[in-house]
């Protein structure tokens, strides 16, 4: 009988963990976006992220050198193994500006919580050119700023 308690209490214990980690997520990400999987080096990128029922969404800023940002709308997934999954699924075009990127990008991140400081890192391809010889890919290093709940 003891036994049925503490698997119980641990179950419980691993689903609020769980959930506590995912609260971690919400808010402003800095970093990285680079244009080879080899490279540290890159653009600026922000990544602001909150909860939708089961899912995420939020918003991708690239700071292109002296180039005006170029902003989508994210969403996806995070799974039980910190694992997360976005995809752009809109761009946002600055007003008086002809820009529009020339492809959209999923990331596969991974989420490492802590109480000094917290990051994502992962990867970003090009969508639409999986099983093509050449497609834009490269790493995303991203550091938290600010929790939504604190702004």
């Amino acid at each position: 009988m003891t036994k049925r308690y503490t698997l119980i209490f641990l179950m419980a214990l691993i689903h609020c963990l769980s959930i506590e980690a995912q609260n971690g997520l919400e808010g402003l990400w800095e970093g990285v976006l680079t244009g080879s999987i080899y490279s540290k080096v890159g653009y600026k990128f922000e990544l602001y992220l909150k909860k939708d029922g089961k899912r995420w969404q939020g918003r991708a800023t690239i700071y292109r050198d002296d180039a005006e940002p170029v902003e989508m709308n994210v969403y996806g997934s995070f799974y039980q193994d910190r694992s997360i999954y976005f995809r752009d699924i809109e761009f946002i075009p600055i007003e008086g500006s002809d820009f529009y990127p020339p492809f959209f990008r999923k990331y596969e991140l991974i989420f490492e919580r802590s109480i000094y400081e917290s990051k994502l890192d992962g990867y970003w391809q090009e969508v639409g050119k999986s099983f093509e010889e050449h497609r834009e890919k490269g790493r995303i290093f991203l550091r938290k700023v600010k929790d939504s709940n604190k702004a």
